[in-house]
């Protein structure tokens, strides 16, 4: 995050190692970080496309965790180019795969961006609140602190836009 170029560098020179040594984890991993470097960048659909050939690697070795992973990755990638559809439709992948391993940062990681990209218009406020408060219930259990805060701003800002300072007061308390 510090250095995005020097990661992508890095993450180029650990793919062409992988794939000379027909290591497909490695690569798996190498393509995410490259993707991570760009999408550091705000270069969007690069880290999309690095992370679609990761995923495709960790497809053909039936890394359920990887593939939810990347998939989650994705949502992000598409809600910042601002296809939400999109987004939503990887997030609620995300979650059905990491249900099935029970990962709940990534369930709760997937329900918070859900939130999130429902939070942007009026007429899904209600929508946003619902995933928010998911997203909520499930980090509180996990003691999940940084999901809990931005939950906790989401659902002040929410709040906010609704003229309930006093809720959206004691939700931006919960975030500090």
């Amino acid at each position: 995050r510090s250095d995005p170029n020097i990661a992508i560098k890095y993450g180029e020179e650990a793919k062409k190692l992988s794939e000379s040594l027909q290591y497909e984890l490695g690569l798996a991993y190498a393509l995410k970080n490259i993707g991570l470097g760009y999408f550091n960048q705000g270069n969007y659909a690069e880290a999309a496309f690095n992370w679609e050939q990761s995923l495709d690697v960790f497809r053909s070795m039936n890394d359920e965790n990887g593939v939810a992973n990347i998939i989650g990755n994705l949502g992000a990638a598409y809600s910042s180019l601002g296809d939400d559809v999109k987004a939503i439709d990887f997030f609620l992948q995300s979650i059905s795969i990491a249900e099935k391993s029970a990962d709940s940062v990534r369930i709760a990681t997937c329900l918070l961006n859900i939130g999130y990209i429902y939070s942007g218009k009026a007429a899904t406020h209600d929508k946003a609140k619902d995933y928010y408060l998911s997203a909520l219930h499930i980090s509180e259990l996990i003691d999940y602190e940084d999901a809990i805060g931005f939950v906790a701003y989401g659902l002040g800002d929410l709040y906010y836009q609704r003229g309930e300072y006093d809720t959206a007061l004691a939700y931006f308390k919960e975030t500090l």
